[in-house]
């Protein structure tokens, strides 16, 4: 009987032990999952970030139109891009309002087109 009651009172504490091992797993695997889905929304890399933006404004159709145009100055800022980039949003700017002078003046003279 003695015997009994110990491999019990072990069995008890094993039952325990296990308990809570399951739910220190059960923690860490939800730190690991949160800690995951912060990296992937802190986590994106800002030179990526900025390449994506630099090629969204210089693939833009509205380039060159005046509102347009101070919106992305304000990106610009705010995504600290380079000079060299800056200068490429510039002239890509730049020969999209020529376009656009083009465009216009076409159809002012030739209105039939």
């Amino acid at each position: 009987e003695a015997l009994e009651k110990k491999y019990q009172a072990v069995s008890s504490s094993l039952e325990d032990t296990e308990k809570m091992h399951r739910m220190q797993v059960e923690l860490l695997k939800q730190e690991v999952a949160s800690l995951n889905l912060r990296v992937k929304a802190e986590g994106v890399p800002q030179e990526y970030l900025k390449e994506v933006v630099l090629k969204f404004i210089l693939s833009s159709p509205h380039l060159g139109q005046t509102i347009h145009d101070d919106m992305i100055q304000i990106i610009a800022d705010l995504m600290q891009f380079p000079e060299e980039d800056r200068n490429a949003i510039a002239a890509a700017q730049k020969r999209a309002r020529n376009g656009y002078l083009l465009d216009a003046a076409s159809k002012f003279l030739w209105p039939s087109h």
